[in-house]
């Protein structure tokens, strides 16, 4: 094939890449993810095969394949797109490739943390993101993928799990929260689990403390007691007080995801800023 129009490059990179790899619709499409718009990368890569297969058996029909046994492993490398063709041309015999990439379970990953997503913001309603984990070993070799064959169309599986679940999640009504998430909902590949990450938020405040013996942090307490302890270890810089002084003037003090406007505890009156 000549390189004369990008039709016929995208078929000569991916024909090239499917003489090599067994590759689904989505690992195939997403070789090819940024150019275009609005299309599944399974979308793509489903479009490519079926056109492939097109030239692949007019390339047969004008005997421009004097052995057909050139194309047999493109068509085991299309999966169940080629099938049909290789069972018109060879009968029997057809092989079942996993994906290179993916080992086929992109659908599934995505289906899975669909639901236990879901399952979480119905439960305890957040403004969030996604994130994907992938094992070391599925990370390398989609680097490696990637750069051996110059993909500079190339989308990683992490991108394309994120938007689609994503925008699955926006139709039911849960939308990702991109400028200012609450936290980040991040689905882990290797033990299909989903680990709500909340991003932390720390709130200046000013007090004064009218009573003795409480310390702020429970580092200095004798007998347990403290400020820190009795609001749920939120405090980040616990300063370093005698506990029998009292302190009348306001002091400031940063707390962790707490929200409260006004607090009066244990001798102490916290006003957030």
């Amino acid at each position: 094939m000549s390189k004369n129009s990008s039709a016929k490059w995208v078929a000569e990179q991916a024909l090239a890449l499917l003489e090599r790899y067994p590759l689904c619709d989505s690992c195939l499409g997403r070789c090819f993810a940024k150019l275009g718009y609005g299309h599944l990368n399974s979308e793509r890569g489903r479009a490519i095969k079926l056109s492939l297969l097109l030239e692949i058996d007019r390339r047969v029909k004008e005997h421009e394949l004097p052995d057909l046994g050139e194309m047999k492993e493109i068509l085991f490398n299309m999966g169940e797109v080629g099938e049909s063709l290789f069972s018109h041309y060879f009968g029997t015999g057809f092989q079942r490739r996993s994906c290179y990439l993916c080992n086929d379970v992109l659908p599934q990953v995505k289906e899975d943390f669909a639901t236990k997503a879901l399952s979480l913001l119905r439960t305890s309603p957040m403004k969030y993101v996604l994130g994907v984990r992938l094992s070391p070993r599925m990370q390398e070799l989609e680097t490696s993928f990637a750069v051996t064959n110059g993909l500079v169309y190339y989308e990683s599986m992490k991108a394309e799990i994120r938007r689609e679940v994503g925008k699955r999640l926006s139709q039911l009504g849960f939308e990702p929260e991109i400028d200012n998430p609450e936290g980040e909902l991040v689905y882990d590949m290797d033990s299909r689990n989903v680990e709500v990450i909340r991003k932390s938020q720390k709130t200046l405040y000013l007090y004064t403390r009218l009573s003795r013996g409480v310390p702020i942090s429970s580092w200095y307490s004798k007998g347990g007691d403290s400020l820190d302890r009795e609001i749920g270890n939120k405090i980040i810089i616990p300063f370093t007080e005698p506990s029998d002084v009292r302190i009348l003037e306001p002091y400031p003090l940063v707390i962790e995801d707490y929200h409260e406007e006004r607090k009066e505890v244990m001798g102490y009156s916290l006003v957030r800023t």
